[in-house]
């Protein structure tokens, strides 16, 4: 039930990030604010399931490989509770569900990709253990329009169809492999065997 807890607060975190850069105005100014959510989910010891997956096969990983699937879930259970608190004390539906169109309007191997790159710059913020990497990493994927599972999890239900709901499994789909591979050429023994072919 903790690691419940701490990823039902890192859902919330993502949402107010999500709010944040919706309620913004400017993409650049979101972009900045975004990564408080993650820099406080990596100092508080919650749990995201994007910044968990990269390291699947990490011997030391906890909470154990099994849960990765009921930490994705209290994240998206997280998020949610984030826009209904925002939704119920704000006139937003329209800002919401124009950006829930936009979200969707590209095509899954589209949207796999944008996710895949978001995995590796969720995979850089994460493993570097520094402020400046992790924020810099966060920007970079808002700013590219990468897509992240979590964040986006809110438009699908306010866009929800069949047709949306694969292709955000694509998405979630490219979070996971674009982590885990770039774990893959960051690990030491990738590290060591480049170096001496090189």
């Amino acid at each position: 039930m903790n690691y419940i807890a701490k990823s039902v607060a890192a859902g919330i975190l993502v949402g107010i990030g999500d709010i944040v850069y919706m309620v913004s105005g400017n993409i650049y100014i979101g972009a900045m604010l975004f990564p408080l959510a993650l820099l406080t989910i990596i100092n508080s010891n919650l749990y995201l399931y994007t910044g968990k997956i990269g390291f699947l096969f990490e011997k030391t990983v906890k909470p154990p490989i099994w849960s990765l699937a009921k930490i994705l879930c209290a994240n998206l259970l997280g998020v949610c509770f984030s826009f209904i608190m925002f939704y119920a004390s704000n006139d937003v539906h329209n800002l919401i569900i124009k950006i829930a169109r936009d979200k969707f309007v590209c095509s899954w191997l589209d949207l796999y990709c944008r996710g895949f790159l978001c995995g590796i710059c969720m995979y850089s913020a994460v493993s570097n253990k520094h402020e400046i990497i992790t924020v810099l990493s966060v920007m970079t994927f808002i700013l590219c329009g990468f897509r992240h599972c979590i964040a986006d999890f809110p438009f699908l239900i306010f866009n929800f169809s069949y047709v949306n709901l694969f292709k955000f499994i694509m998405i979630t789909l490219g979070n996971s492999l674009g982590a885990i591979i770039m774990r893959d050429f960051c690990n030491p023994k990738q590290k060591k065997y480049f170096k001496e072919n090189s």
